[in-house]
């Protein structure tokens, strides 16, 4: 799958998750087509500089149905939506349609970090399957790029 566009969304208690989430696969998401939600994608900017290439309402306001029906649309190729499951949100049912619609368009949704982590480094992994990337920490070091170039080590 040639992932570019990436939906990345948290719940109020999991922007720190999300932005950890982000920090490690900077690289990956740097390179990446990014719609995320108001209050996320304002959490990103503010702490890491990574700036959201779309950015919808925030959840209660309608956000949460914004990212499904790009969903519907075929324009989102991955979701990340780090729920809380400590706190009910009044608006859950935007986030059930959300991934609903994941599961109706077989795009892959996940909900907390352990999951997003297996996604990103297997899509790391398989980016291009001419040029297999072997050791994911190489990536998160910025080695990954020399390798991928052709150039040698120092």
């Amino acid at each position: 799958m040639d992932v570019k566009r990436i939906a990345l969304v948290a719940q109020d208690g999991m922007k720190e998750n999300i932005l950890e989430l982000v920090e490690e696969y900077k690289p990956f998401f740097s390179n990446s087509y990014i719609v995320s939600t108001f209050g996320t994608a304002e959490y990103l900017q503010k702490n890491i500089k990574i700036i959201a290439n779309d950015v919808v309402n925030s959840g209660p306001d309608g956000g949460d149905i914004s990212i499904a029906n790009m969903v519907l649309e075929d324009n989102i190729d991955i979701v990340i939506f780090l729920l809380n499951p400590m706190k009910h949100f009044p608006h859950y049912k935007d986030a059930h349609a959300l991934m609903w619609t994941c599961n109706i368009k077989n795009v892959p949704l996940a909900t907390n970090v352990k999951t997003a982590n297996l996604m990103l480094s297997s899509l790391i992994y398989s980016v291009d399957k001419k040029e297999r990337l072997l050791a994911l920490p190489l990536l998160r070091t910025g080695l990954a790029t020399l390798i991928t170039s052709g150039s040698s080590l120092p």
